[in-house]
């Protein structure tokens, strides 16, 4: 029941508990009213009484529950809460050190674009470096301000790295060789891209992938 419900219910039980002792006083001044027995009029008057009681108790206890549940919810709030401040702090301490490593791997994809004339390797460091630059940005909000050079630092190096990936043409020209490496046993679909030009990053992901088996069958 609601707590609206169950006080309803008890001022009820209340109102019972009146009327039967109301009804049986006067019938206990009545006299001449053979009908009336001491032992019932006692036994219906303890079983609305115990009603009552009953009633009063369980309002009680479910009120008690309702306090304690809301204690609960609040507490649990607060843990989460501290627990989620204790993550960002962890998180404050290492990022810095995961996101530089982060960049070097960018630029190692990069770097391997042009000795493995995949593109989709440049794709891929240029996906690492947004991932640095919205982490960055993110927890740079979230941290103490002496950890604010760091990050801006990070932001720094991977703007750089955007700003300096090549462009289609050079994108172009290494799907182009790839295509040349791979075309006597690439996949059809691959077949029709490279024979159209047509380089979307699921194609590079696939040129890729036939440069790297072509590259260990060797």
């Amino acid at each position: 029941m609601s707590f609206i419900a169950d006080t309803a219910h008890m001022q009820q039980s209340q109102l019972d508990v009146l009327t039967t002792a109301t009804h049986y006083q006067k019938l206990l001044r009545e006299k001449n009213n053979e009908s009336v027995r001491l032992q019932d009029l006692v036994t219906n008057a303890n079983k609305a009484l115990q009603a009552f009681i009953n009633s009063v108790s369980e309002l009680r206890r479910n009120f008690g529950l309702r306090l304690a549940d809301i204690k609960f919810k609040k507490a649990l709030a607060e843990i989460e809460i501290a627990d989620e401040k204790a993550k960002i702090g962890v998180r404050c301490r290492l990022a810095p050190s995961h996101l530089g490593r982060q960049m070097i791997a960018a630029q190692l994809s990069r770097s391997q674009a042009e000795s493995q004339t995949s593109p989709y390797l440049i794709l891929r460091g240029d996906a690492m470096a947004r991932e640095v630059i919205a982490t960055a940005e993110y927890l740079k909000g979230k941290c103490p301000p002496d950890r604010a050079p760091q990050f801006d630092e990070l932001l720094s190096q991977a703007g750089t790295f955007l700003a300096a990936s090549p462009g289609p043409q050079r994108m172009q020209a290494l799907a182009q060789t790839g295509c040349r490496k791979i075309r006597a046993k690439s996949l059809p679909e691959l077949k029709n891209a490279c024979a159209k030009s047509e380089f979307n990053p699921a194609i590079l992901y696939s040129l890729h992938r036939e440069l790297s088996q072509s590259e260990a069958s060797q």
